[in-house]
């Protein structure tokens, strides 16, 4: 996969500004809530840190493909 950059400059920085700030506030939440707890095994902070990943994946392959074939669908 190579790097282009043209890709890169026309992204939405501020919108993934956004995601990324609430997806690090709300791991904060669940991980604060997962310290008060003395028997925690942070199973819910794993269990969100993985649907970010896959949050992540699906984002990254949507990005890759042409959304104006769907168009035509």
């Amino acid at each position: 996969m190579r790097l282009d950059l043209a890709r890169l400059r026309r992204m939405d920085w501020p919108l993934a500004f956004a995601a990324s700030t609430l997806l690090a506030f709300g791991l904060a939440a669940i991980y604060s809530v997962a310290l008060s707890r003395p028997e925690s095994d942070f199973l819910n902070v794993k269990k969100q840190l993985l649907a970010a990943a896959a949050g992540f994946a699906a984002f990254l392959f949507a990005a890759r493909g042409n959304y104006r074939l769907l168009r035509n669908w």
